[in-house]
Order: structure tokens, then C-alpha cells, then sequence
């Protein structure tokens, strides 16, 4: 529209991708949420426009491992933004590997946003409580407690002669 001394015009605002970083644990897959904000409130999609150089990505299936995403330029195809990104076993890094992705909101991608992997291993865990108690055979009890990093994974191993060990859970 336009008038003798002013005018309008309208126009499509550039959606925004955000920069994300992801914590995690070795040999534990990370849920990215890929996020943005649209310019003139459309709704968003999300392409991968650089792959990992290490780890590797994968479409979101109800939050486990998809499809592989293996080539740039992929489209995100969970609504959400969700995408699972998966490191190289035993691998840590801080920085562990990084890549890109856009928001689009059907007309126009917004600018380039990283995501920066950190790869890391959980502490130690740290033994509060040690407790047995002598039975009948078989009717022994045994209790170990212990605290450690949230959402890392440790495992108990036994052993009577300390060169064979069994896993106990």
C-alpha cells in the first residue's frame, strides 16, 4: 500500500534456528530438539545442512533411532525437531563434533545454527552402603548402594578369585 508520503509493504520475516549444545555420555545416543523461532509466526520444519564429521544423526522414532540421516540437506521428519545424534563407541571430547541445521517456515531458511557435541565420561561412582547378611544357602543377601552421574549407565561385576568376573546387573 502506498500513500503520497508513506508506504507499507509486507513481507515475510526470516524464521531464526538456535545454537544448541549436547551433553552427554559415552556410549549413550543424545536427543537433539532442534528449535527456532518463526518470523512471522508460521509453523517450522528443520533441515540438516551439515553432517557430523565423527558421530552420526538419526531421524527420531518415538525417541529411539530412526532412519539414518547421511547426506546434508535431509529434512527433519519428526515435528518436533527431534533427531538422535550417536558417537563413535568408547569416544569422548569436549568438543566431540559438531554440525548444522536450518529452520524453514515454508518460504524462506533462516541463517545457519551449530549444535556442539561434548562427549564425556560419567563420574565415579561413589559407594554409600555395603550390606550382607549370612542365610541358608541361597538365601544370602547382599546390597550395594552407590550414587553417580544422572543418566549414565554402571554395572556391578563379582568375582571369587578376581580373574573371572560375572556380570550381575
Amino acid at each position: 500500500a502506498g500513500g503520497l508520503n508513506s508506504g507499507v509493504l509486507i513481507g515475510n520475516q526470516l524464521p531464526q534456528a538456535g545454537s544448541l549444545t549436547l551433553n552427554g555420555y559415552v556410549n549413550h545416543d543424545l536427543t537433539a530438539s532442534l528449535s527456532g523461532t518463526p518470523g512471522d509466526g508460521s509453523t517450522l520444519s528443520y533441515r540438516i545442512t551439515t553432517l557430523p564429521a565423527v558421530g552420526s544423526l538419526y531421524q527420531s522414532a518415538a525417541g529411539t533411532r530412526g532412519s539414518l540421516i547421511n547426506s546434508a540437506n535431509t529434512t527433519v521428519g519428526d515435528g518436533g525437531g527431534q533427531i538422535i545424534f550417536a558417537a563413535l563407541t568408547n569416544q569422548t571430547g569436549a568438543p566431540y563434533d559438531s554440525f548444522a541445521y536450518v529452520a524453514n517456515d515454508g518460504l524462506n531458511d533462516s541463517p545457519p545454527a551449530l549444535v556442539t557435541v561434548n562427549i564425556a565420561l560419567p563420574l565415579a561412582p561413589q559407594i554409600s552402603t555395603i550390606t550382607a547378611s549370612a542365610g541358608p544357602p541361597g538365601g544370602e543377601v547382599f546390597a550395594l548402594n552407590f550414587s553417580g552421574s544422572s543418566n549414565a549407565t554402571y554395572s556391578v561385576w563379582a568375582s571369587t578369585n578376581l580373574s573371572i568376573w560375572d556380570w550381575i546387573g
